[in-house]
């Protein structure tokens, strides 16, 4: 499982922001099957007013040095 969303706060924190403050959040996701699931994982996570744009395609997480 990749870090992204503790990367994304981090990012947003210093600034006072959150993720309830995106105008939108891209997802990538491999395979449409998991578009139900990671959208209800999400609702669970951020407004139900932020739209979420799912693309399907492969995210590649870095390692942390």
């Amino acid at each position: 499982m990749c870090s992204s969303d503790l990367n994304i706060r981090a990012l947003l924190e210093p600034h006072g922001a959150g993720l309830d403050d995106m105008a939108y959040l891209i997802v990538y996701i491999r395979s449409v099957k998991y578009k139900e699931k990671v959208a209800e994982v999400l609702a669970g996570e951020v407004s139900g007013d932020i739209p979420l744009i799912f693309e399907i395609g492969r995210a590649s997480c870095r390692e942390r040095v």
